[in-house]
Order: C-alpha cells, then structure tokens, then sequence
C-alpha cells in the first residue's frame, strides 16, 4: 500500500514547485507560488497514514486549512502572494519502517559474485 496510497496535491491554486513524501517519516511537503483566493488547494490526505489515533500535524506558511476525514482532503487556502509552503506530518509508523537505511554494505558487484560463486545462470 505504500507505494502508491501516498498524500498528493488534487487541485493546486497557483503553480506547485515542488512536492514530495518520505515514507519513513510520513512527511508530505509542498512549495507553491501563489496568489491570495477565495478557493482552497487541495491535497489528498489517506486515512491509511492516520489510522490509530494520528492526526496530522500541520504547519503552513500562511493562510488557514482544513482537514475533511469523511473524503480524505485537506484544504489550504493562501493569504498572501509568492511561495508558500505546507508540511503535514504523521505520528503514525508503520511496523518494519525504519528511519533510515544503512547501505554501505549493499553493492552490485557483491551480488553478481555470489550468482557466480553459486553457478547460477543469468538469462
């Protein structure tokens, strides 16, 4: 489920920059460049990383937002013009989930040497 039920912006007022999500700590972080609405934008927020208790923790740049659970959307509406950013956090962790991952012994050419040593063939 992770790899694909993640936060997203659905409709963005003004010109997303950037956004991104880091599974390991269930961060979301968007940049826009924006001017003052009346109309919100809209992020896709899955109950699946907010399930046991964890709301999210939200902070903006500027302006007001607003989480509507029954459809899973946060609305965030800009008060001033030029970027603004949104983070959203959640408590939740999912088991196995580390917060980072040591790959320093990870390296290809250890891989093709042990299918080699174990005359495996490659097709």
């Amino acid at each position: 489920m992770e790899a694909f039920v993640r936060p997203s912006p659905i409709v963005t007022v003004g010109t997303a920059t950037s956004y991104t999500f880091d599974l390991a700590t269930c961060t979301f972080e968007m940049t826009v460049t924006a001017a003052p609405s009346d109309m919100p934008t809209e992020i896709f927020l899955p109950d699946y990383f907010f399930r046991g208790g964890a709301e999210p923790e939200v902070s903006v740049s500027s302006g007001r937002w607003t989480v509507v659970r029954p459809v899973q959307v946060l609305r965030w509406w800009h008060e001033t013009s030029g970027e603004q950013k949104l983070r959203i956090m959640s408590g939740y962790r999912h088991t196995g989930m580390e917060e980072s991952v040591d790959d320093s012994d990870f390296y290809i050419g250890m891989w093709v040497v042990k299918l080699f040593k174990t005359k495996c063939t490659i097709l």
